[in-house]
């Protein structure tokens, strides 16, 4: 595999799949019922949302962004702290029910971050700077 800057490195078990659109990037995830991110900073992490979207049961790194976005709806493990990881991969695996809540609880959370919230919020803070409304209220009242 080469990097963008021209760099080689030879990896084990990876399946390159090329270049995907959105359903077959939905089709990879709906495959795979874990989801695993260490990042060490994520502002907000698309891939966790098409994950969860997709139904995975997420491990996530325990950063405030992703323990913002994801408390409840995720299992949280230090960053640097690979065989807590494998650990917390290892639980999901062997207690599908436990998988299965956790993917569902993931999927539930995805969707305050979709198009639709997103389209929801922008209407919310127009509506307020017409009204003098503030926008958390409005906010608020469309949860």
């Amino acid at each position: 595999m080469e990097s963008p800057g021209g760099e080689r490195v030879e990896v084990m078990h990876l399946d390159c799949l090329g270049r995907l659109d959105d359903q077959g990037i939905a089709a990879q995830l709906g495959e795979r019922p874990i989801f695993l991110s260490l990042a060490r900073y994520e502002p907000f992490g698309l891939a966790v949302l098409e994950a969860a979207s997709a139904g995975c049961a997420l491990v996530l790194s325990d950063v405030a962004s992703f323990r913002e976005l994801w408390k409840g709806a995720a299992l949280f493990v230090d960053p640097e702290d690979a065989e807590g990881a494998a650990a917390a991969i290892r639980g999901l695996v062997e207690d599908p029910d436990e998988r299965l809540r956790q993917g569902s609880a993931a999927r539930t959370r995805s969707s305050c971050y979709g198009v639709d919230a997103m389209t929801s919020g922008v209407v919310a803070v127009f509506r307020g700077c017409w009204t003098g409304t503030p926008v958390r209220s409005l906010a608020g009242a469309a949860a």
